[in-house]
């Protein structure tokens, strides 16, 4: 069997500083679950994605992302974001993406 291919990703965290792991695709574990593991620090509210306090920027690697469902598209058409904000409690990475860079800032964002 293959080696499952891993994603590096580089989270600047709320602090400014800048930490990076290697995750391992996992179809049922969101970003949120697998940053956590890696002990990156992310805050979160409801886990749900419908009150959008795990807001993350993409500033590359967005097509590494599974697309955005129903709960996580009107959660941040209400907060009036576009396509490189996601929600870590509701995306996940592409089981076979290649090992790329995921580059993210984990920001404050002002509610809408």
């Amino acid at each position: 069997m293959a080696e499952q291919k891993r994603i590096t990703v580089v989270a600047k965290l709320l602090s400014g500083k800048s930490k990076t792991a290697e995750l391992l695709p996992d179809a049922n574990k969101s970003l949120l679950d697998l940053l956590e593991e890696n002990n990156i620090e992310y805050p979160f509210g409801c886990r749900s994605g419908t009150c959008g306090a795990c807001r993350v920027r993409i500033n590359q690697g967005l097509h590494l992302l599974e697309s955005a469902g129903p709960i996580e598209e009107d959660t941040l058409l209400r907060c009036g974001h576009g396509p490189e904000i996601r929600l870590g409690c509701r995306v996940g990475l592409k089981i076979s993406s290649p090992k790329e860079e995921l580059l993210l800032d984990i920001e404050p964002f002002e509610d809408s």
